[in-house]
């Protein structure tokens, strides 16, 4: 947990791992807020969760939920055990409330065990018997968008959120810290999102390298990815021309969210950089293929397969590079 004294007494669970994942929660987590005060988020590392709410005003904190990261070495709340484990650490923290929001029963459990007063959770299954405060939903639960699961809770508790798209606000250090790595590169900025978290995601570098020719010439172009995009990135860099093109996957997500804020618009696969743009309100066209777009509003400009069928197989290669064109054209305001 981060070294502050801690305002509130709530610690919401929220187990999904991905960037995306903490991005499309943050209404409900800041309604929560608005609710309940002050929170502790407990979440795996993937997440991203302490860089991603730094500049939430009700962010408490957070701890990382140590489990299900792969590997062969079990970690700290793996398994039967791990289940006591986290409600140690959950005890020891001196929490009045806590919000599960996941079906799973084993973290309702952790908190009961970890004597929790008041414990709230969607009430699947055992999570019914185990729950102690705020309302349950009908089952079945599982098998079910996450996020519409979310959704149909914080209306439950009267105060939904469905139609609210994910908004985050980078920190003052993260933007300095952008604004002083990149002060040399001509404006306009322009991104585009190299990242998958599947290989059947991917647009393709040579796709992303002729739309990059779209952007005005005076600008730089900021491929953003992470350290496993540094290879295509780098490529994709060398194929554009650099300095005009600049490559991002070494900035952490703090830091590429307040990139992403300077940006006139970005072109991205589905990937948590995508979220992080749209969610910093940059004009985001988002290429969907393998897999439908998440449900919801979202300020998204979603393209996919002309007859919108999505298939892991071809589905990226079936996107028209033509709409894509077009569509930054308009955003661009010269369209044909």
């Amino acid at each position: 947990m981060t070294d502050h004294v801690r305002r509130g007494d709530t610690v919401v669970i929220q187990p999904l791992p991905g960037i995306g994942d903490m991005v499309w929660h943050v209404p409900h987590l800041r309604a929560l807020a608005e609710m309940f005060g002050p929170l502790t988020v407990v979440t795996k590392a993937r997440s991203q969760a302490q860089r991603l709410l730094a500049g939430e005003e009700w962010f408490d904190g957070y701890f990382i939920l140590e489990r299900g990261q792969g590997g062969h070495r079990a970690l700290r709340h793996d398994g039967f055990f791990g289940l006591f484990r986290l409600a140690a650490d959950l005890r020891k923290r001196g929490f009045q409330r806590a919000i599960v929001l996941h079906h799973s029963t084993r973290y309702v459990m952790s908190c009961r065990l970890a004597r929790i007063p008041n414990v709230m959770s969607y009430g699947e299954s055992l999570q019914r018997q185990l729950v102690t405060a705020g309302p349950v939903l009908q089952p079945p639960l599982r098998g079910r968008h996450p996020i519409d699961n979310a959704n149909d809770y914080l209306a439950a508790l009267g105060h939904p959120v469905a139609d609210k798209a994910p908004s985050l606000r980078p920190t003052d250090t993260a933007h300095a810290d952008v604004l002083k790595e990149f002060n040399n590169r001509p404006k306009p900025w322009f991104a585009l999102g190299i990242g998958t978290s599947e290989p059947y995601k991917q647009w393709g570098e040579h796709n992303f390298a002729r739309l990059a020719t779209h952007f005005p010439e005076e600008g730089t172009v900021f491929i953003v990815g992470g350290p496993a995009e540094a290879e295509i990135s780098d490529g994709l860099a060398n194929r554009i021309g650099r300095p005009r093109a600049t490559t991002a996957w070494h900035l952490p997500v703090d830091q590429t969210l307040a990139l992403l804020k300077e940006c006139e618009m970005l072109v991205a696969n589905d990937t948590g950089a995508l979220n992080l743009s749209a969610a910093v309100g940059t004009p985001s066209i988002g290429l969907f293929g393998a897999v439908p777009p998440m449900p919801g509003p979202t300020d998204i400009i979603r393209i996919t397969p002309p007859d919108g069928q999505f298939d892991k197989e071809a589905g990226m290669n079936r996107i028209s590079y033509g709409e894509v064109v077009e569509t930054v054209k308009k955003l661009l305001g010269k369209a044909s």
